[in-house]
């Protein structure tokens, strides 16, 4: 059974969103509207990690695909606690 959770990021030429990760791998983001950017808890939550790249989210993305894993493209076995992007 596969994973999927999110977290607030920052995305280098983006800034703070939140990002969905496939058993830890990061792969798809979400962008967030300005007041959430500029909530506090969330800024602590993006400062607290490492900023990722739109170039990792997508070769990520791809290698998914390739998989026949991606959870938006393929019918998988989701834990129950799993989060998608709407």
């Amino acid at each position: 059974m596969f994973k999927v959770r999110c977290e607030y990021r920052y995305v280098d030429t983006i800034g703070i969103v939140l990002v969905y990760f496939f058993n830890g791998m990061p792969f798809v983001y979400d962008d967030i509207d300005e007041m959430e950017q500029e909530d506090a808890y969330v800024k602590a939550c993006a400062n607290a990690e490492e900023t990722l790249t739109t170039e990792h989210l997508t070769r990520n993305s791809e290698y998914l695909i390739m998989e026949e894993l991606h959870p938006l493209l393929f019918p998988i076995e989701l834990d129950v606690l799993s989060v998608l992007p709407p």
